[in-house]
């Protein structure tokens, strides 16, 4: 990552939708409403310089640009224990 040190890094990623669109109850759709990815990461380095390169890989990520045009996308960071602002 840039050349920074990581000592621990999970991603996880969930999703809301609503079960009615299984059986087509009421018209709902089965597609996801809302995606939350969640970063966590223990380094040394400054957390400015992580959410940076955070920043820089959502840019570059072909997912990340589809689904930013369709559906809501929440990313969130936490360093150290500490959550920043993406």
């Amino acid at each position: 990552m840039n050349g920074l040190p990581i000592d621990f890094l999970e991603t996880t990623a969930s999703g809301e939708w609503n079960m009615k669109g299984l059986w087509e109850i009421d018209g709902a759709k089965s597609s996801f409403q809302r995606i939350v990815v969640e970063t966590r990461v223990k380094t040394d380095a400054d957390p400015a310089d992580i959410a940076n390169v955070a920043r820089m890989t959502h840019r570059r990520c072909p997912i990340y640009a589809s689904l930013m045009e369709s559906i809501e996308l929440t990313f969130k960071l936490t360093v150290n224990g500490t959550d920043i602002s993406l």
